[in-house]
């Protein structure tokens, strides 16, 4: 009696984990279909990034970033190439990346390294400081350097650029600063 009472429970068990699967598969399915975000992170997102892992195996982690982030990337790592370890950098927002200059072409940026978080993390150990924190941060006051997008914020230095640059990074400090 005891061995025939163990099999009925563990069938009531596996009945109960079948009918439970099926049913967390058709709310699944349901939520995918039915809601376009998760059909998108789904069908489209995920796929493409399963491409882009496979294609991108044979690459470094930089070019890696920089096949998938583009523009923004490069740009980040001009900052990077133009500016000391000990800077501190003052560096655009998200709106002045999307920006249209005022004269020549517009640069093809998407904002994906617009945001402090993400620049920090390729900037590092230079210091960067938004225009949020302007006035808030004691780095607000020391900044060394300007990053330069869409022609934006070129203002910010004191002294004449010969050019009109779309994008450069640009030193507080005329001693510094070398024309092309």
């Amino acid at each position: 009696m005891g061995k025939a009472t163990n099999k009925i429970q563990l069938g009531k068990w596996i009945l109960r984990n079948v009918v439970a699967a099926i049913v967390g598969l058709a709310v699944f399915t349901a939520v995918v279909n039915f809601n376009r975000s998760y059909h998108w992170l789904w069908f489209t997102f995920t796929k493409t990034n399963l491409a882009d892992i496979k294609a991108d195996r044979h690459l470094s982690l930089e070019e890696r970033l920089a096949h998938r982030l583009g523009t923004d990337y490069d740009f980040v790592q001009m900052v990077k190439g133009m500016t000391p370890e000990n800077a501190v950098v003052y560096y655009p927002s998200r709106d002045d990346f999307l920006a249209t200059p005022s004269h020549g072409k517009k640069m093809p940026f998407r904002g994906t390294m617009s945001d402090k978080v993400a620049a920090i993390r390729v900037l590092y150990p230079r210091r960067v400081v938004t225009a949020e924190e302007m006035g808030l941060t004691p780095y607000a006051d020391k900044i060394t350097h300007i990053a330069i997008v869409n022609g934006l914020h070129r203002d910010m230095v004191d002294y004449p650029c010969d050019t009109m640059p779309i994008l450069d990074v640009l030193p507080m400090n005329a001693e510094d600063y070398v024309p092309y």
